[in-house]
């Protein structure tokens, strides 16, 4: 819920800055289901990074608090 509260926040400033940008397109033509697939793909590429971004960060980051809680001593043993 606070994730989607917070891509529409972002979203919705997005969009407010954009405004005279969608009404010249309007003005040129463009139609309700280009502006508004123009939108939702821009939102699809935020959310999309975000998850590629959030995986990566899950996928390191456990290995790496594995290796904060190895032992010097038998880490050198080893070697």
């Amino acid at each position: 819920m606070l994730a989607t509260t917070g891509v529409f926040g972002v979203m919705a400033y997005s969009v407010g800055r954009r405004t005279r940008e969608i009404e010249v397109r309007v003005a040129l033509g463009a139609e309700g289901g280009d502006v508004s697939g123009m939108i939702l793909r821009q939102g699809l590429r935020s959310i999309l990074a975000g998850v590629a971004v959030g995986a990566a960060l899950l996928a390191c980051y456990f290995p790496a608090r594995r290796a904060t809680r190895v032992d010097p001593v038998v880490a050198l043993r080893c070697e």
